[in-house]
């Protein structure tokens, strides 16, 4: 069991202590909703920022994406342009290479001709 206090409060002022109480409950209650409030406030402006945050991550994702594409591609292009250089020398050593060959060729049968001749003229 409870125990008794040892000096009692007139019914009276019991009644007057019991509503200050009740006020002070009532601002203590006010003041847990301000401050609910503020909590709610703080958690809209930690959203707000969160999706601010996401949104200048998306974008600087995205120009880095762009710029390592610009820059692969910028790469590519110099590769393939050296490939087709050494394509295009490959090309003009085959086209010499050629006319070299067919120069060799009509030497060759410029010379056997003239042997033949020679041989011909020789003959009795």
């Amino acid at each position: 069991m409870a125990e008794e206090p040892k000096t009692k409060i007139p019914p009276e002022e019991a009644f007057w202590g019991i509503s200050y109480l009740r006020e002070d409950i009532q601002d203590l209650k006010l003041d847990l909703k301000e401050i609910r409030d503020k909590i709610d406030r703080v958690k809209i402006h930690f959203d707000n920022l969160q999706v601010e945050v996401s949104k200048q991550s998306d974008k600087d994702q995205t120009k880095l994406y762009n710029s390592e594409n610009e820059v692969g591609d910028k790469q590519l292009k110099s590769i393939s342009d050296g490939v087709n250089r050494i394509y295009a020398r490959i090309d003009d050593l085959y086209g010499i290479m050629n006319k070299m060959l067919f120069l060799i060729i009509i030497t060759m049968i410029a010379l056997t001709t003239l042997i033949l001749v020679v041989i011909k003229s020789s003959l009795p």
